[in-house]
């Protein structure tokens, strides 16, 4: 027997384009604590030989949304003095 979940998403749509919010206003998931705390850890945290924080997750499980909304968090918190550089997997060198 196969089982479906779904969510109806507001408007009465049972389905959606697959397109990651921007914003943690418009997260329905209730992911904002988690990405509060993540900001908090990558700005507390020590990373004196380097920090790397990776998101994995199947597809359409809102690992872009939560880069989103971190990086909305992190942009709103003030930086500690240090160089901070936030990467994505969008973010490609061309060679």
């Amino acid at each position: 027997m196969i089982e479906f979940g779904y969510h109806i998403l507001k408007g009465g749509n049972l389905f959606a384009a697959d397109k990651p919010i921007r914003h943690v206003e418009d997260d329905e998931y209730g992911r904002e604590k988690y990405v509060d705390n993540l900001a908090y850890a990558i700005l507390t945290g020590d990373d004196s030989d380097g920090l790397v924080v990776g998101v994995e997750g199947e597809w359409g499980s809102g690992k872009t949304s939560i880069k989103n909304m971190l990086i909305e968090r992190l942009q709103q918190m003030p930086l500690p003095s240090r160089k901070t550089h936030l990467a994505s997997s969008s973010d490609r060198c061309n060679t």
